[in-house]
């Protein structure tokens, strides 16, 4: 991928991160059901790292279930 286009996506992937969390302080919440749901910015913290945990985890079984594959698999 080209490089520039890489930096784009991150700055706009990092605007739209700010501008949820931002929002997330401006709602109020009538009845929260959990603690937690009252915690400004506590939604987009845990899908971040909830995002963080599938891939580490999709990489650390991957090779071991057979989906990744040597380079020179085709030769």
């Amino acid at each position: 991928m080209n490089p520039i286009k890489t930096k784009k996506l991150k700055i706009i992937f990092g605007i739209a991160l700010v501008v949820v969390v931002v929002a997330d302080f401006l709602v109020h919440r009538h009845h929260p059901y959990f603690p937690w749901d009252e915690l400004p910015g506590f939604s987009a913290f845990y899908g971040f790292i909830s995002g963080v945990v599938i891939i580490v985890i999709a990489k650390i079984i991957a090779p071991f279930i057979g989906l990744v594959k040597k380079e020179d698999y085709y030769e």
